[in-house]
């Protein structure tokens, strides 16, 4: 499938229409929209998300631009929004791991309602991110999984696992891949399909593994009600019988 080409910003934005669920992808720097460390790569060859349930939005920072802004992430968020999503999934590489994490800070900006659109972010894939955050209770908000190399040069993982224990601190639902003796390249593990504990598996599971919802009660009407040796007895129109005490009335 193809990616629709439209505007964001001064950006431009690649879109995969699928599913009712909108799913960002932050590249990391000098990334192409497609290129290895974006899920976009893999979408085109057939081995990514499922696009009966995500539409996949992937943005590409301008020739130069060696980081991700404020208003560059808002302006992902308001074209998920004015496509009419109220809720988003965001996963980002190195130096979009870093603005995925920002955009999770952003949800509690005392300037939020005046420059970001509110999407609810319900999941957050961070593959070797950076975290220059100082405060977490945001986070927990939000369903987070890391993956990153325990020997990355790049984006270090004391940052990465600080992170991870503050959020799970203030009550976050956070969980960390520590990649042995990996240095900067975890999107080669963490967008790998054929290992156990890779993004595709987790960002799908909580919409392919929902419990049944709670079936109505049916009600089950008595039949009969009779004591047999001290004991009462009932019979319902299903044919289910019960056993039930007797309890004296004090009169």
């Amino acid at each position: 499938m193809e990616a629709i080409e439209g505007e964001c910003g001064a950006m431009k934005l690649y879109k995969y229409v699928g599913g009712q669920n909108a799913l960002i992808s932050f590249h990391g720097l000098n990334g192409e929209y497609n290129d290895s460390a974006t899920i976009c790569y893999d979408i085109e060859r057939g081995n990514g998300v499922d696009l009966n349930i995500f539409t996949v939005y992937a943005a590409q920072l301008n020739s130069g631009d060696e980081d991700w802004s404020k208003n560059d992430i808002c302006d992902v968020f308001k074209a998920v929004k004015n496509d009419g999503f109220t809720s988003v999934d965001i996963t980002g590489v190195s130096l979009g791991g870093m603005a995925a994490i920002r955009a999770m800070a952003f949800n509690d900006d005392p300037d939020h309602e005046a420059s970001w659109p509110h999407l609810e972010i319900k999941t957050c894939g961070i593959v070797c991110g950076k975290d220059d955050r100082k405060t977490y209770e945001s986070f927990a908000k939000v369903k987070i999984k890391c993956w990153h190399g325990t020997e990355d040069p790049t984006m270090p993982y004391s940052g990465i696992e600080n992170m991870v224990y503050e959020t799970a601190k203030v009550g976050g639902d956070i969980e960390l891949i520590s990649l042995e003796g990996i240095t900067h390249g975890a999107w080669a593990y963490a967008y790998d399909k054929t290992l156990e504990d890779n993004y595709y598996a987790w960002i799908t599971s909580f919409y392919t593994n929902q419990p049944e919802p709670p079936q109505p009660e049916v009600e089950d009407a008595v039949l009969t009600f009779v004591v047999v040796n001290g004991k009462g007895k009932i019979e319902t129109e299903s044919g289910e019988v019960y056993e039930v005490p007797l309890t004296k009335i004090e009169t």
